[in-house]
């Protein structure tokens, strides 16, 4: 609903011949790789991030969410300094696209670990660093990309999950201003 045009974009993909993008693979994995950059499921249920805000957070919850939030943006700001020509690259032997993948899920460790956060704050964080915590564990060994050249398959799974993620904290942080204007 909120996030269309990476729905849309997504779609549209799917319906295309994925074998002339990168390497020919599996079609089914490369579809399932594509469907993870717009999976909003959480504990295997479809989240609504907006149904997750409440009124009754007290001021510690509020405080933890409120100190959370930017750090999550400067995760993902920091990875946005990784590219080059506004893309994001994979980097040599894939070491740039899985410090991507480790760092995300750091991220949302130690954000899961704070005892202050209500299980709906937590979530929401899930939902923002989810596109880039479900990256397919590509490396060297393991990947749709050609062997020579370019890393086309992996950059496009990346730079798509990286919009996703980005987006999403875009709209949950300016609905999060609205709703404290309106609740607090």
């Amino acid at each position: 609903f909120f996030f269309l045009p990476m729905n849309n974009l997504v779609n549209q993909l799917l319906l295309l011949d994925l074998n002339n993008i990168g390497e020919p693979g599996n079609r089914n994995d490369k579809q399932d790789d594509l469907r993870n950059i717009i999976n909003i499921d959480i504990n295997n249920q479809p989240f609504n991030p907006f149904n997750a805000f409440r009124t009754n957070w007290d001021n510690n919850q509020l405080g933890r969410f409120n100190h959370h939030l930017p750090r999550v943006n400067q995760t993902l700001t920091n990875f946005l300094h990784l590219g080059n020509h506004g893309s994001i690259d994979c980097g040599g032997r894939y070491v740039t696209y899985q410090m991507i993948r480790v760092d995300s899920a750091q991220e949302w460790a130690r954000i899961n670990g704070d005892a202050n956060l209500t299980q709906d704050q937590k979530n929401i964080f899930h939902h923002i660093l989810q596109p880039l915590i479900n990256l397919p564990n590509y490396d060297p060994n393991n990947n749709y990309d050609r062997q020579r050249g370019e890393k086309t398959w992996s950059k496009m799974i990346l730079n798509m999950s990286f919009m996703c993620a980005q987006r999403r904290y875009d709209t949950i942080e300016g609905f999060w201003r609205y709703y404290q204007q309106i609740n607090y």
